[in-house]
């Protein structure tokens, strides 16, 4: 790890100069690390020591070689660890290029011109090799930039090659061997049986000097010494040592000190927490009947006089395993059924009408004294035969015992027929079709028994029948509850409430809630409520145009047409069996006979809509299907076409499907007829 020796008597003498400047710094020196690193050059003198008669396997004649000279150059590079101010580790790595030269003269006598002559040949060696080594060492600081350092040298040989000859030497000028020429014996090529890894011991001395205030770049001349300890060659006594000088450039990094500390903070109170974002919006639309909306809605109420033949669904529920008789149906006492009439009976709303069934047939048997009912009780589906049969018949007597002990109907005008399952069931394996099997079928040989019922009422619709509301929210708590209310004047009308955040829409159906329908014209609001988890809340509203038309002004139910006024009357009569449109599948005729009367209200003059409804037992888009067929044959049934006929919607139902009676009134078909009024009506 050398460089020529005039080269580096310049950069020392260069390097010194800096390192004055750097010394009159009057920067304080950093911490520096511990570690260090850097390059170096430099140049070795090589001494061969030897005691051999020539390179083997050459053939040459030569006294015994003892010593030579020569010179090393090499560069490298190293890392040294400080361990303290005292001790170091360093480990070097370099390239070195080695020449050497061994000789001997031989004093003879040679024959010049038949003259024995005294003569000195000379026998040389030249010897040529690069080498890569590595240097590990430990240095021990005498001084605070003064080290002495002890080391080893571990070698690898690159490619040795020599060269040998001899030389007539003297006399000079005159003479020459066998050959004609003052040489002979001149040999070359690689170095046979060369030791390639070349080992030696190193002592030496260095002195770091300071290139920068900061002491972290140094220049470090140094001298060394090594004795080598293997041979050039193997089984021959040749070994290389020598004395060098070097000039490192070594870096050794500063430590960078910890930033003082940050001085106290002076306490800031901090700003009250932004409160969680709570949003909210909501919109209406309106729904006509075919399901479409209409951003831009006026909700328009009508009044008009119906009238209507509500047909009875003759059948009495009773809860799983039992023969209670359901509460929701109203029972009179024995003394109170003089005040009883069906003219009484609320004929626009079929549910509350049905609940009085039990009245109604009560009423007619006392009024009808030859009538004869039969109560068919069935039982539920999953019982076993013998628990079916008690059961049916203990709701049999349930219902006889009503007739007979209010209304004092004698037990020989009532039979009681038991049956697991209806003569036309509805689908044992649903849950709903379940409920509405689990019931008594009334049947009687007089049709005024089971006949519908004539009422005429005020009747008020809503045009669309639907508002849809579309409430919008956005909450970073998450919504824990909300509420939406339409109102009029202050004055609550319908009221919507959940927890969590609110659905995407919610459907007000007007039309079919008449109670909750505005009562005056002008203006409907309403309004969102929502309150998130921490207790925040906020509302948005906005509100619709209401008109009204009312009987005020007109003396029956009219609407002015193209025709000029017209007369309306709407009929809900006709009923089905679950998953049939047959007309004939009633017994007692009592389609035939409504079917009869609707065909008399029909003039050359009317136009008839026709719409057919399901339940919701099974698929939708079936139950869609099964409604229209349910209109056409309405339709065929009173000779009109199908043109009359209004689509169905598999997912509407005209009454609510929670328990059995509501989905029976669905099953049915609604007939509305326009009359124009002639002059004089």
């Amino acid at each position: 790890m050398k460089l020529r020796s005039s080269t580096l008597l310049v950069l020392i003498a260069v390097l010194v100069s800096n390192n004055a400047r750097a010394q009159d710094s009057p920067t304080a020196s950093p911490e520096l690390s511990r570690s260090a690193f850097g390059v170096r050059g430099g140049v070795d003198r090589e001494f061969l020591s030897s005691s051999f008669y020539g390179v083997p396997n050459c053939p040459q004649c030569s006294p015994l070689i003892t010593s030579g000279t020569g010179l090393a150059n090499g560069i490298g590079a190293f890392y040294a660890y400080h361990l303290n101010s005292k001790f170091s580790l360093s480990l070097g790595a370099g390239y070195d290029f080695v020449t050497g030269t061994m000789s001997n003269d031989e004093v003879t006598s040679i024959n010049i011109d038949g003259i024995a002559t005294p003569a000195t040949i000379a026998h040389t060696i030249d010897v040529t090799t690069n080498r890569i080594a590595l240097a590990p060492a430990i240095g021990y600081y005498v001084l605070p930039r003064l080290s002495v350092n002890l080391g080893s040298e571990i070698g690898y040989l690159l490619n040795p090659t020599f060269g040998s000859r001899e030389q007539l030497v003297q006399p000079t000028g005159r003479g020459v061997f066998d050959n004609g020429s003052r040489t002979r014996d001149e040999y070359g090529g690689a170095l046979p049986n060369t030791s390639n890894i070349q080992a030696a011991l190193t002592l030496g001395a260095s002195y770091a000097l300071p290139m920068n205030p900061q002491g972290t770049l140094m220049l470090v001349p140094s001298v060394e010494g090594k004795i080598g300890l293997t041979n050039l060659i193997a089984g021959v006594d040749w070994k290389e040592n020598g004395v060098g000088a070097s000039l490192a450039m070594e870096y050794r990094p500063a430590i960078i000190p910890p930033p003082p500390p940050a001085p106290i903070p002076v306490p800031v109170k901090p700003a009250p927490p932004k409160p969680p974002a709570l949003i909210a919006s909501i919109t209406a639309a309106g729904v006509d009947s075919s399901g479409a909306e209409e951003n831009h809605v006026t909700l328009r109420i009508e009044e008009f006089y119906e009238i209507a033949y509500v047909p009875l669904v003759p059948y009495v529920f009773f809860d799983s395993a039992s023969f209670e008789m359901p509460a929701r149906y109203d029972r009179l006492s024995s003394n109170g059924v003089t005040n009883f009439s069906e003219a009484k009976l609320p004929g626009n709303d079929r549910l509350a009408f049905y609940r009085e069934i039990l009245n109604t047939i009560g009423a007619r048997l006392r009024a009808h004294p030859s009538a004869h009912v039969t109560l068919t009780a069935c039982a539920d589906p999953s019982m076993s035969a013998k628990d079916a049969s008690s059961l049916a018949e203990h709701r049999g007597q349930t219902v006889r015992d009503y007739f007979t002990s209010v209304w004092g109907i004698a037990p020989n005008r009532i039979s009681i027929r038991t049956r697991t399952l209806p003569e036309h069931p509805s689908p044992v394996t649903d849950s709903d079709g379940v409920a509405e099997d689990r019931r008594v079928e009334i049947t009687s040989n007089d049709p005024a028994i089971l006949a519908s019922v004539f009422t005429s009422d005020t009747l008020r619709t809503a045009t669309p029948p639907t508002i849809r509301f579309h409430p919008t929210v956005t909450s970073d708590r998450g919504i824990a509850d909300w509420t939406l209310t339409a109102t009029q004047k202050g004055t609550l009308l319908k009221s919507f409430d959940g927890t969590g955040t609110p659905p995407k829409s919610v459907d007000w159906a007007v039309s079919n809630d008449p109670a909750s329908m505005p009562k005056a014209p002008g203006v409907l609001d309403y309004r969102l409520h929502v309150e998130d988890s921490a207790g925040q809340s906020e509302a948005a509203g906005s509100s619709i145009p209401v008109e009204q038309v009312t009987l005020r002004n007109k003396r029956r139910e009219v609407q002015q047409t193209t025709n000029g006024l017209a007369e309306i009357e709407k009929y809900t009569l006709l009923l089905f069996d679950f998953n049939s449109s047959d007309l004939t599948s009633d017994a007692s005729g009592q389609n035939a006979r409504t079917l009869a009367i609707i065909k008399s209200r029909i003039t050359d003059h009317s136009q008839v809509s026709i719409r057919g409804f399901g339940d919701r037992i099974g698929d939708a888009e079936h139950n869609r299907k099964l409604a229209d067929d349910r209109a056409r044959q309405a339709a065929s049934a009173l000779g009109l076409p199908e043109s009359d006929i209004i689509p169905a919607d598999g997912n509407t139902y005209p009454y609510p499907n929670d328990l059995p009676e509501g989905r029976f009134y669905s099953r049915t078909v609604e007939i509305t007829i326009r009359t124009p009024l002639q002059s004089g009506d």
